[in-house]
């Protein structure tokens, strides 16, 4: 059959399975950076979402939301989140605005609720920061009777 002599691995075999071990290497690699960025833009539709629903959940129609784009921040003195007094975030991360607009329609209000979350750049980096991360937008509304 077979004669082998106890000589070890040719030098092809130890190319060929240093050649797999590299691709495979490098496809758990980008693997890895994938999932990384699947779970930030996860944290950012988290923020937004629970930014938006504590709007939602509080809204009324007797309160005046400001317009356009406000910092999501702390509840100010009246205990009610999106309106003029809030203040700065509690804790640092993604910059988050707001924007709440409410229109009156045949007895009832509607209350939009536009909430954008930005990766650690912030609004001011013009879309996509250093790292490629773009920004996660939720809208949310609701009828107020």
């Amino acid at each position: 059959m077979w004669n082998r002599t106890p000589e070890g691995f040719s030098l092809l075999e130890v190319l060929v399975a240093l050649g797999l071990l590299a691709v495979s290497t490098l496809v758990i690699a980008e693997a890895l950076g994938a999932s990384i960025e699947y779970a930030r833009a996860a944290d950012l539709a988290r923020r937004a979402t629970a930014a938006a629903a504590t709007v939602a959940d509080t809204a009324s129609d007797r309160v005046v939301y400001p317009s356009g784009w406000r910092v999501v921040g702390a509840p100010g003195a009246d205990g009610l989140p999106g309106t003029a007094d809030d203040g700065l975030p509690e804790e640092p991360g993604p910059a988050c605005r707001r924007r709440v607009s409410t229109t009156p329609d045949a007895g009832s209000t509607w209350v939009w609720i536009e909430v954008t979350c930005w990766p650690e750049a912030g609004p001011e980096g013009g879309g996509a920061n250093a790292a490629g991360s773009r920004p996660t937008t939720i809208v949310l509304t609701r009828v107020l009777r």
